[in-house]
């Protein structure tokens, strides 16, 4: 999952075996500059198995600071 500039609310999911190859093996969550957005809120996720380069399971990157 790929979530940019988003204010999203995930919840009560399941990550399973996902190969993100460089970025997050699960979810790859960015903030870019000038943005309104706050990081997405993930409550209640299981993640199992995720695989990649940087962050198995989730890679947040934060260009607005």
């Amino acid at each position: 999952m790929f979530v940019e500039d988003s204010s999203s609310v995930i919840s009560n999911c399941l990550f399973e075996l996902n190969s993100g190859g460089l970025l997050g093996g699960a979810m790859q969550i960015q903030l870019t500059p000038n943005t309104p957005a706050t990081p997405p809120s993930v409550t209640g996720c299981i993640f199992v198995g995720n695989t990649g380069a940087s962050g198995g399971a989730v890679y947040f990157f934060d260009w607005s600071n």
